[in-house]
């Protein structure tokens, strides 16, 4: 989930080859990020809070990451988990404040 919320495509590929599980729900924050999804944990700026039970899926869409959504999608990452609050990798796109292309093409891939 960290590699994915830090958009560390390359890691992230390494850990799903050596079997990472790809639906992993986080308990807790993984890493906070401002309203265009950009981290802020590097910062040490916080935003009031994140959801539990974000896989690391969510946390690509909402950082707008093709190339982490498309490595996660081809690993079977499951587009439709939802997280406690019941929103699903989607939803985090439809949120960001970013690049509005960047998010459309996001949202189109977990469709």
């Amino acid at each position: 989930m960290i590699a994915a919320r830090l958009d560390l495509v390359e890691a992230a590929g390494i850990l799903l080859v050596h079997k990472a599980a790809v639906d992993t729900r986080a308990q807790d924050a993984v890493a906070q990020t401002d309203s265009t999804g950009d981290p802020l944990c590097m910062t040490g700026d916080k935003t009031a809070s994140d959801t539990p039970g974000r896989t690391a899926l969510s946390y690509a869409a909402e950082l707008a990451s093709p190339d982490m959504v498309r490595l996660l999608l081809d690993h079977d990452a499951d587009p439709n988990s939802r997280d406690s609050a019941g929103r699903r990798p989607a939803d985090y796109v439809k949120n960001r404040t970013g690049d509005p292309a960047q998010s459309a093409k996001i949202a189109e891939m977990l469709k």
